[in-house]
């Protein structure tokens, strides 16, 4: 995995670390080739093929033998080597964690598939009707000239008969064209506005939005694309503004349509999504009850049910009352009395509320009031904790939630000191910030005291476990789609919404990239923008040594930007 994550098809094929790379992803596909044939002579070949997870591992070396054979580089080898993903799943059938969850989801398969049929049905619908009134009506003429009138856009916008055109408005019209077919008209006939645009000089009929309704399979990745909640406002306004299949859109011209896009986002977005998860839940509810274990293994069960006990019970060493020193028995009964744990409980909401105060550009007079008041719940925290230790002794550190407040308390000491021993302003601002992040962590203390709040914390620890094997299997697909994009994708040129930020050149960046797009976050934008024509690229670009990609700002000047073609349809397939 970690070679997937550095083999990148922007690094230099003769680099030390390339060669490397090269000579350690063959020692390791030796290490699969001699793990398949010993497990193929102790199992038998039936044997083998009967468990799944070892027909992953046999397609995982034959693709392995596919990279072998094909040594001439280029853009066949890349995709050759996105099938090298298949590796890191090898890991699912090692981890009982992960492999769980697997097995609980491809259960749920046939429930889930259930649903899917039903969502397709619900987007077919909404997709034929789209068809039928939106195809070809999502696009409007560019004019590359700035210098037109008013009147040049209002006879596109509201074309005219033939023979009620001024002289003016045809001589806009260049009959010459190769594009425009106005000698063709007649005096009884009323182009439509993309005619007109054709004819006009620097004219171009293009689309306002990346999607369309053009035909049925158009309209049904439209629709999933907007399911997601993402783009659907921009869709919904190019309908809004369309007013027919080569007519200039004019905005706000059918505010009705609104109404089809609201019902689809009820429907076919929000009830789906619903009826996916209910059915996912209920289906892992049931594998549960059959089989005794839900996403967790035996030993997190024992654990989580171990450590709810605990919670719930809060078993703890009764400190005994001191009775030898006057003065710790008095500090002993008084931080065991009620009114001073709702004493202490006051005081850390009050000093949460006056960090809240801190604003940017406050008065220095606020400023120093603020840093009155906090001074004095700091001195009411270091005389809380000096209390407990002088009437609980040795006991006191034997609470985990004394060691919390003694842990601040002494973060509160220590910048007190450097606040009066250190002049560097820059540094002390920091230590400032980093106080108030420790002050404010005292509010975790309402837990121990207000008990509505336990019941979700112990929620919270139980589900830990489970939380783990499913995120531990999203860390692995990210991971697995990250060195898919970076093999794909890697060497298309930015362009729109792909950018410096969010690209596949670098594992770092597919998977920051990846992330973002997980929760929905123009993801879209980006397909289209790698999807879009670049201007004078590459089809297959190769490592130049003499002038080396511009992977890194410290690679310029002297370097190559990269410039690949446009990803395929495999956008479509990969998002």
């Amino acid at each position: 995995s970690i070679i997937l994550a550095l083999d990148t098809p922007l690094a230099n094929p003769t680099s030390p670390i390339s060669v490397a790379i090269s000579v350690l992803d063959k020692m390791i596909i030796l290490v699969f080739v001699c793990e398949f044939f010993v497990k193929i002579v102790a199992l038998g070949p039936m044997k083998y093929f009967e468990d799944s997870w070892n027909t992953l591992d046999f397609v995982a070396v034959m693709t392995s033998f596919l990279e072998l054979f094909n040594v001439n580089g280029g853009k066949s080898l890349r995709v050759i080597r996105t099938l090298r993903v298949l590796r890191p799943l090898k890991m699912i059938n090692r981890f009982p964690e992960i492999k769980l969850v697997v097995d609980a989801l491809l259960l749920s398969m046939p429930a889930v598939g259930n649903v899917a049929i039903l969502c397709a049905m619900f987007f077919l619908v909404f997709a034929i009707f789209g068809v039928s009134f939106l195809k070809g009506t999502f696009y409007e003429c560019d004019l590359d000239n700035e210098s037109y009138t008013e009147d040049v856009m209002d006879l596109i916008t509201y074309p005219r008969l033939m023979r009620d055109m001024s002289n003016a408005e045809r001589s806009w019209l260049d009959v010459d064209s190769v594009q425009c077919n106005a000698r063709s008209w007649n005096d009884d006939m009323i182009p439509t506005s993309r005619d007109i645009c054709n004819c006009l000089p620097g004219g171009q009929w293009d689309k306002t939005i990346q999607q369309n309704f053009d035909n049925s399979l158009r309209g049904f990745s439209l629709l999933f694309e907007i399911s997601t909640t993402e783009g659907w406002v921009d869709v919904m306004n190019a309908s809004i503004d369309q007013r027919g299949i080569d007519m200039q859109p004019v905005r706000d011209n059918n505010r009705l349509w609104a109404l089809y896009y609201v019902l689809f986002l009820v429907l076919g977005s929000f009830f789906m999504v619903e009826l996916f998860v209910g059915v996912i839940i209920e289906h892992f509810a049931k594998v549960r009850d059959v089989k005794g274990q839900g996403l967790m293994t035996d030993a997190q069960r024992q654990w989580a049910s171990t450590q709810a006990f605990i919670m719930k019970i809060r078993p703890e060493k009764l400190a005994r009352r001191p009775t030898s020193c006057k003065l710790r028995t008095a500090c002993f009964d008084l931080v065991n009395n009620l009114w001073f744990d709702r004493f202490v409980v006051a005081v850390i909401v009050a000093n949460s509320v006056s960090i809240a105060l801190t604003t940017f550009g406050e008065s220095e007079s606020k400023i120093k009031v603020i840093g009155i008041i906090n001074g004095i719940f700091s001195l009411i925290f270091v005389g809380e904790a000096s209390l407990k230790i002088m009437g609980f002794g040795v006991m006191y550190f034997r609470s985990g939630w004394n060691r919390f407040d003694f842990a601040i308390v002494c973060g509160l000491l220590f910048g007190f000191v450097l606040d009066r021993f250190v002049t560097n302003q820059l540094f002390l601002s920091s230590i400032s910030s980093i106080l108030g992040f420790i002050r404010i962590g005292r509010l975790f203390r309402l837990v121990r005291f207000v008990k509505p709040l336990r019941a979700p914390i112990n929620a919270i620890i139980h589900v830990i476990p489970g939380m783990t094997n499913i995120g531990a299997l999203v860390l692995l697909l990210f991971f697995v789609y990250a060195v898919c994009g970076m093999q794909l994708y890697g060497t298309v040129a930015i362009q729109g919404d792909m950018n410096e930020q969010a690209n596949f050149r670098t594992i770092g960046n597919a998977m920051t990239s990846l992330f973002r797009f997980s929760t929905g976050e123009n993801w879209n934008g980006f397909m289209w923008s790698l999807f879009e024509e670049r201007e004078e690229c590459e089809t297959d670009p190769r490592y130049n040594e003499e002038s080396p990609w511009c992977v890194h700002d410290r690679d310029y000047p002297g370097c190559t930007e990269v410039n690949g073609c446009r990803a395929g349809f495999s956008v479509f397939v990969y998002f």
